[in-house]
Order: C-alpha cells, then sequence, then structure tokens
C-alpha cells in the first residue's frame, strides 16, 4: 500500500504539533467542531515516554478526522495544506490503529487494578504474537512493519522465560496450573512441575514465622464441635510430592490426572 509507505503517523503527527503550538490555530480547529456538531476534543500528540501515545493520538486523529479534513482545506491555512491526508491514508492509519490495539490490550490486561495479573504474562504474551501473526496473514502489506514488533516482543518473551516467578505464577493459580503450560510450551512441563516442587520444599525447609493466630468466635467454636478445618495446620505426614500431586489433580480446576508428577 503506497499510503503506508508515505508515512502517515508521520504525518498526522505532524498535523497534530502544527495545530497544537498555535493558539490561533487550536481557537480555529475547536470552531470548526462546533460547526460539525462535533465534541470539542483536542488532538492527541504521541509521546516516546508514554504507553500507547501513538494509539491515543491516531484513535483521536480518526475520530476527528472530519474537522481535520475542512481545517486543512481552509484558506485561513494554505501553508499547512501539503498536510493533508488522502483517504487510503486514512484507510492506512485505520490499519496501524487495529496493529497498535493489540499491544494496548497487552498492557490494560497486565495492568488491571486490584488482581495480581503476573500469571497472565506469558499467556499474554504468546496471545499477543498470534494475533499479530494472523494480521500479517490478513494484511501482507504491514506484514514488515509487523514483524519488527514481532522480534522485539520476541526478545522480551524470552526473557520472561527466564524468570521462574512467571511460571511459577501460572501454576499457584489455580485456574491455569499447567494448562497453558501444557498447551503452549509442552517441552518445559516437566521442568516447570520440577520447579514448583523444588519452590515448595525451599518453603518448607525455610518456614517464615508468623504470630500465633488469635482465636475468633467461629474459630474456637469448630474447634470445640470438631469442624476445624484440619488443612490449616497442614499434613505432616504428606510429602511435597503428594501435596503437589493433589493439588495439580484436583479436578476441580486444572488438567486433571494428566498433569501429576511421576
Amino acid at each position: 500500500m503506497d499510503a503506508i509507505e508515505r508515512d502517515p503517523i508521520a504525518t498526522l503527527r505532524a498535523i497534530v504539533r502544527q495545530i497544537r503550538t498555535s493558539s490561533l490555530r487550536r481557537q480555529f480547529f475547536s470552531d470548526i467542531l462546533k460547526s460539525l456538531k462535533l465534541k470539542d476534543l483536542e488532538l492527541l500528540r504521541d509521546v516516546v515516554t508514554r504507553w500507547s501515545s501513538t494509539l491515543l493520538m491516531i484513535d483521536r486523529g480518526l475520530l476527528l478526522r472530519p474537522a481535520i479534513d475542512d481545517f486543512l482545506s481552509s484558506n485561513q491555512v494554505e501553508e499547512l495544506r501539503k498536510f493533508k491526508l488522502g483517504d487510503e491514508e486514512w484507510k492506512a492509519l485505520e490499519v496501524f490503529k487495529k496493529i497498535l490495539d493489540v499491544p494496548h490490550a497487552f498492557q490494560q490486561k497486565l495492568s488491571a487494578e486490584k488482581t495480581p495479573m503476573l500469571c497472565h504474562a506469558l499467556p499474554a504474551f504468546e496471545a499477543m504474537i498470534k494475533k499479530w501473526e494472523q494480521m500479517q496473514l490478513e494484511n501482507p502489506e504491514t506484514a514488515d512493519i509487523i514483524q519488527q514488533g514481532l522480534d522485539k516482543l520476541g526478545s522480551y518473551q524470552e526473557r520472561l522465560e527466564r524468570v521462574p516467578a512467571y511460571t511459577l505464577a501460572m501454576i499457584v493459580n489455580p485456574r491455569i496450573k499447567l494448562r497453558w503450560l501444557s498447551q503452549y510450551w509442552p517441552e518445559k512441563l516437566e521442568w516447570a512441575k520440577q520447579l514448583f516442587k523444588n519452590a515448595l520444599k525451599e518453603y518448607d525447609n525455610n518456614p517464615i514465622d508468623s504470630p500465633a493466630r488469635r482465636p475468633t468466635y467461629d474459630s474456637w467454636a469448630d474447634e470445640i464441635l470438631g469442624l476445624e478445618d484440619p488443612g490449616l495446620h497442614g499434613n505432616s505426614g504428606s510429602s511435597i510430592n503428594d501435596e503437589v500431586n493433589e493439588y495439580l489433580t484436583d479436578p476441580r480446576f486444572g488438567l486433571g490426572k494428566s498433569t501429576s508428577l511421576s
């Protein structure tokens, strides 16, 4: 697509800069928005240090396209007509937006508030790779651009895979356990099981002292009635291997018996 080669993102960035750096142009642009009965929104600049800022700039530009076209067609800013985008260039921006939506969704997935999301890091990376690879097939003209992102993403993914915390975070999540590893990383499945067992052994050998639990009304009553959960005190007769197998084969979550340790 010739429009992509003309770098419409750089052109849009120049348009935004030309409008935002002049109070008169900002006011003129605002007047056009009002005449078109559009919300009086500002164009957004992309900033190197701000995640997803290029996506937000494109998204806002697409939303305000009618006003941008009218602004650049006006006799009041003839010197800026060279920046006017054609239909194909606007279509190219729509394609770029779809591409950039993927890492933005990834970032949103990992930064969800109130919930620890470390366990979703590797699955989210894999999902982003699959989505971009699909886009390469659907939009061959952008394949080279997407590949640059995939290459960078691959280097980040390799770093994550070398950090045990990400694998352990998946295993200790009862809704994931070894499900993702079995599907996307089967060659590492036994390694992951051993990693989990070793982590539990280390914890078992180095217990963290904690203050004695003060009995509440419920815990006192449960103890008297013989209803206290024995799991609170652990099972000194079971081995780490047995405990791991019991956890991984729990039918309520995970993959079932196929995840047991040998």
